[in-house]
Order: C-alpha cells, then structure tokens, then sequence
C-alpha cells in the first residue's frame, strides 16, 4: 500500500526552500509515494516538479488551509515548510488528520514576531517531528530536531576556466552582498580579465548598484536579477563566493560543489559544515573583505588543478547527494508512521 505527503509551502516564490521542494517530490514519488506540493510560484513550481507530482495553488496561510480542509483524511504526511505552512497544518489537522512533519530552514525562534513566536510555541507539541537542515539550525533554533542535511543533485563536473566569478543568493542585509563587492574591488581581479555576476533580487540591489559605480566596477559587475537557471550559471563561472553572514545551509552552495567549482566562503552559519568540512582554507572570517579579496585571488593564482573543486565535489555526492537526503526522509516518515517516539 502506497503512502500519501503533501508538502506544504504557504508562497508564490520560487526561491531556496520551493526549490528544494521540487528536488525531493519527484524522487519521493519514484520512491513509490503518492506526492503533491501545495504552494510556491505556480508556473515555475509546476514546471520544476513534473508530471509525477501534483501541484496546488497556495501563496499564503489562508489559501493553504483551504487546500488542506478538502483532503478529507487523503494524507499521511504533511511536511511543512516555514511558519506560515505549520500554522496551515496544524489548524486544519482535525480536518486531514495528518502525521505533520516539519523542516527548519532557518535559524532562530519560529515566527517573525512576538505573537507569531508565540503560538509557535502553542503549535509545537503537535508536530510529530521536526527536521533541522544543519547542526546550525539545530544548535540555534534550542528545540529537539532530527539533523538531516539538505542534499542536491549529483551533477557532472563543470569545465573550469572561465573567468568569472558567481555569486548567487538574495541580495538582502544578512547575505552581506556589499562584502563580495568589496572583496572585488581589492582582489584587482578586473585587471586579469575577470567578472562578477550576482544573480538574485532583494532590497540591497540598488544600494549595490550605486557602490559598485563608486568603486569604478562597473565594466566588471554584472547584475542578473532572478536567475531561473542556475545551473547553467554554475556552468559559465569558475569561482563561487558565498558571502552569508550566518547561512543555515545553503542550497547553492552544495550545488557548486556538486559541479566541482571551487566555493569561497565565509566561515559562518552552515558554511563550516559544507565547504569547510574538506576545505576550511577556503573560509574567510565573515566581515573579513580583505580575507575574502586574497581568498580569490589564491584560487585563481592556483586554479589549474582546481583541487577544491575536485574535494568538494566528492564531499558533495558522500554527505550531500539528494538520494542519501531523501532515503533519510523517508526513513523518518516510516518512524513517524509506525509510531516511534521521537522528539519535538
């Protein structure tokens, strides 16, 4: 008998966590189990997650929960993803009667305020277990988690040699964006031929824009706005910098070490549990824009070999691959469905 999850995501986005999603539904669903996915941008999303998954509309709390009310008693797992989507879950539950599962993909208290955090505490007891996507999350977030790493795709090996440098991620204050311009102003990459892309959106990018003019970056930064391919991205650069000042995983990240390119990092947040797990030298003290420039500057003036890539890419598909991440998952489904105790 098959089992049936609904993933549950309370966006219209299509960003880190709705990108995960599509990675792990359809391997659930060759797995065996019933799969669908409630929420996230609804052309990309339905795109991404093919025709073995199905896909409902639920861009916010409300619409969620009126997803969820009409299951009737359809689901045996609900996986969770962020507040909004625990809030549907739970709410509904004497409607679809659900084992509810949920992922922390962020560090720090559930609920963006004080009455969010708040009934966060309320709802916490009916989960019947909670996922952290790194020891970061679990150490930050100080409630009784289930480590289970994100993994990516496996991906063949990108051809190093192009000149560019990617950073790809929201261009917002935590990120620390402005560090990576800086970083580029000093490592004189420029000068060799160089360029840096930042692919994403956010808040910061008209400030971004006005210091790389200052800094005179101008022929060499290039501002992609939302990149719906990344992975051909990751295939036109050699170098990504991830800049983070307290990363809870960081999906992109695992993607580059997926194709072998060489990843400079901060060395904050889950950054130390990806790349610093086999390359720590190529971490710099997050704030750190001089560490970072000569960090750059080492992997280009050493890039031939391109020996970080080679040893992150191997950690990758030993500590990070989606099929070791979703054997893990559904590991945990089958306890919770069976009725073992487990923390939350």
């Amino acid at each position: 008998m098959s089992h049936s999850i609904f993933h549950v995501v309370a966006t219209q986005n299509f960003a880190g966590v709705e990108r995960y999603i599509t990675y792990v539904a359809p391997m659930q669903a060759a797995a065996g189990w019933d799969v669908t996915v409630v929420g996230g941008e609804p052309v990309a999303m339905g795109d991404a997650l093919g025709p073995t998954v199905r896909h409902l509309p639920g861009a916010n709390l409300a619409t969620v929960a009126r997803q969820l009310a009409r299951l009737g008693r359809r689901c045996d797992i609900a996986h969770t993803h962020m507040t909004s989507a625990e809030f549907a879950a739970i709410s509904t539950w004497p409607l679809h009667r659900a084992k509810v599962v949920t992922t922390r993909h962020f560090a720090g208290q559930r609920g963006s305020t004080r009455p969010a955090r708040l009934a966060g505490q309320v709802v916490r007891p009916a989960f019947a277990a909670q996922i952290s996507i790194s020891q970061f999350v679990a150490d930050t977030i100080r409630e009784p988690s289930v480590l289970i790493p994100n993994g990516v795709p496996n991906a063949a090996p990108a051809r190093y040699g192009a000149k560019r440098v990617l950073v790809a991620q929201r261009l917002e204050a935590e990120k620390d964006t402005q560090l990576a311009l800086e970083a580029w102003a000093k490592s004189n990459l420029a000068t060799d031929g160089w360029t840096i892309a930042f692919a994403g959106r956010g808040s910061q990018e008209p400030a971004l824009r006005s210091r790389s003019r200052e800094l005179g970056l101008d022929d060499s930064v290039h501002f992609l706005g939302f990149v719906d391919d990344l992975d051909g991205e990751l295939d036109q650069c050699s170098i990504f910098l991830a800049t983070a000042l307290a990363e809870p995983f960081g999906l992109s990240v695992v993607e580059a070490m997926a194709k072998g390119i060489p990843v400079v990092a901060s060395a904050a947040g889950a950054h130390r549990e990806t790349v610093g797990l086999v390359a720590p030298e190529l971490l710099f003290a997050p704030g750190d824009s001089d560490a970072c420039a000569a960090l750059l500057r080492r992997v280009v003036d050493h890039g031939a070999s391109n020996r970080w890539g080679t040893r992150l890419r191997a950690c990758q598909q030993a500590e990070f691959s989606l099929q070791r991440h979703v054997g893990q998952l559904l590991a945990l489904y089958d306890r919770v469905l069976t009725g073992e105790g487990i923390a939350v």
